[in-house]
């Protein structure tokens, strides 16, 4: 779904810019939250 692939997108967005090996969608949202 379209949500589901705006989560992925920032997911990847934070992995990207935290340089982190691995993150998944849950720690992407938490993320997300914290920063919203």
């Amino acid at each position: 779904c379209r949500g589901g692939h705006r989560s992925m997108m920032a997911a990847n967005f934070i992995k990207n810019e935290l340089g982190l090996e691995s993150v998944n969608l849950d720690g992407g949202m938490l993320a997300l939250k914290g920063l919203i």
